[in-house]
């Protein structure tokens, strides 16, 4: 199938690929996922490309402190083989025998010397066996120092936890014209100021030698708000001179379009910028809907809030009242 340029794209488009690179563009149906990650696979990295500080910074909540157990089993293992490679005669009792074998016995005190607890039950004779415990006592040191620095940068990174829809609605606006929606929303406690956003329009174009994706910018009529208390609708009109023009899903669908929004603000705790994106593609935009209203005032207080249970309600024209 020959796809040709959406009305109103003719000579507008702003770049290539915007970064993405030509294989990119070509191969993929989708360019962003919805979490917000590039859809790409990156293979043949090394080990410290694996335990590295930013991917120590990204990775989930329990497959940090899975990395840190295991880390600290590994660390303890390691030097407990040490401790028996010095001889049985390396750890001697101190007190009470604790009746378990001599392997338990050498892990159990470098978990002691790891973590400079020191119950002084077992105690290292001679040189070898002290010099292990000098070093393990350093390693512990800078363990620690390094855990305890990952879970401080951990919690205390900004990140810009905006929440997207999970459809994009086209619809006719307040003026009886269509319209691209898009609904975005704060759901922490937490404010941000200064937002800022901005959408692209994307889709395969056969008619270019190679063909390729075309990228084209789609006008808002609000790009930036002060902060965002409740919810923000990024709205697009879809006039003669949007590159949504005269196009329907199976337009869409037919040229593999996606439509990517990037997100850029202030966290007001930490006054540092933040950032956050994702993408609709031809199966995640509704047509004639609209998004349901989630405004709720409460009772007593009569304080104005929003109902996030049905942040993704969509509501067809034909029903709207």
């Amino acid at each position: 199938m020959t796809s040709t340029p959406p009305a109103g794209t003719t000579g507008s488009h702003t770049s290539a690929d915007l970064g993405f690179s030509q294989h990119l563009s070509q191969r993929l149906h989708r360019l962003v996922n919805r979490d917000g990650r590039i859809n790409v696979q990156r293979s043949g990295r090394g080990l410290m490309d694996s335990v590295s500080y930013d991917r120590l910074l990204l990775m989930s909540w329990p497959r940090f402190f899975v990395l840190v157990t295991f880390s600290f089993i590994l660390l303890n293992v390691i030097f407990g083989a040490a401790y028996l490679a010095c001889g049985k005669q390396a750890l001697a009792l101190n007190g009470p025998d604790i009746k378990v074998s001599d392997v338990w016995r050498a892990f159990f005190f470098s978990v002691h010397t790891f973590a400079t607890i020191g119950y002084g039950n077992i105690v290292a004779i001679g040189l070898p066996a002290n010099l292990l415990v000098a070093l393990e006592a350093l390693v512990g040191l800078l363990a620690y120092a390094i855990a305890t620095g990952l879970l401080f940068a951990r919690f205390s990174r900004p990140l810009a936890r905006i929440r997207f829809s999970r459809y994009a609605a086209i619809a006719p606006d307040a003026a009886g014209n269509s319209a691209l929606e898009i609904r975005l929303a704060n759901p922490t406690r937490t404010e941000m100021i200064q937002l800022k956003a901005g959408l692209l329009f994307s889709f395969f174009d056969n008619s270019l030698t190679p063909a390729a994706r075309r990228f084209f910018p789609l006008s808002l009529e609000r790009e930036a708000v002060a902060f965002m208390p409740l919810i923000w609708t990024l709205t697009h009109p879809i006039d003669k001179n949007s590159p949504l023009f005269g196009l329907d899903a199976a337009r869409l669908n037919a040229t593999r379009a996606e439509i990517l929004l990037n997100m850029a603000g202030i966290d007001e705790v930490s006054a540092q910028s933040v950032y956050s994106r994702t993408s609709y593609t031809a199966a995640d935009i509704v047509w004639n809907a609209k998004h349901s209203d989630i405004y709720i005032r409460d009772a007593d207080s009569n304080l104005l809030g929003i109902d996030l249970s049905r942040f993704d309600e969509m509501i067809p024209l034909e029903s709207r009242r």
